[in-house]
C-alpha cells in the first residue's frame, strides 16, 4: 500500500476566521470557539436548469497544523462525547456535520459562554449583522496524521 502523504496548507492560504458552536454532551447549550486562520469560501447556490437560489453554500478548510483554536484540542466523534463538561467547555472543540457557525467572531459570544439553543436563529444573528450557517457533511484528509478537514453547508 502506498503511503499518503498530507502536508499542512500555509498560513497565508487560511486568512479567515469563523466561530464554530459546539453543542455540549452532559449538559444543555452550545459553546462558542473561535478557529483562526481557516479558508472559507461563500458562493450562492446554483442549480442549471432552475431559477436562480439565494441560498448560501459554504465550504471551510480546518487546518490541524496552523488554524489557532485558542489552545483547544480537537476530539472528533465518539471521542468528544467521552469528554467531562470541564474539557469540554475549556480544552476541547469538535468539528462535524450539522454543526452551526459563522464567519468571524463576535463579542455577543464570549469563549466560555454557554448558549442556549434557542438562541441560534437566522433573526437574531441577522440582527448581529452576520449570517448563521448550519453544516451539512464534513471530509477529512488523512494519512498516517490527521491533517485539513472540510466542513461544507
Amino acid at each position: 500500500m502506498r503511503k499518503i502523504e498530507v502536508r499542512p496548507i500555509e498560513r497565508r492560504f487560511l486568512p479567515h476566521t469563523v466561530t464554530v458552536f459546539n453543542a455540549l454532551t452532559h449538559q444543555p447549550g452550545l459553546i462558542p470557539v473561535v478557529l483562526k486562520y481557516i479558508n472559507m469560501q461563500e458562493a450562492p447556490a446554483f442549480r442549471f436548469g432552475q431559477a436562480v437560489n439565494t441560498e448560501m453554500h459554504f465550504q471551510v478548510v480546518y487546518d490541524a497544523v496552523n488554524t489557532d483554536a485558542g489552545g483547544r484540542k480537537l476530539a472528533l466523534s465518539p471521542g468528544w462525547k467521552l469528554l467531562t463538561d470541564e474539557e469540554q467547555l475549556t480544552g476541547f472543540f469538535t468539528l462535524h456535520a450539522d454543526m452551526w457557525l459563522f464567519s468571524g467572531e463576535h463579542e455577543s459570544f464570549p469563549a466560555g459562554e454557554i448558549i442556549p439553543a434557542k438562541d441560534m436563529t437566522a433573526a437574531r444573528f441577522s440582527a448581529l449583522g452576520m449570517r448563521l450557517l448550519k453544516t451539512s457533511r464534513i471530509a477529512t484528509c488523512a494519512a498516517d496524521t490527521l491533517h485539513n478537514i472540510q466542513l461544507v453547508g
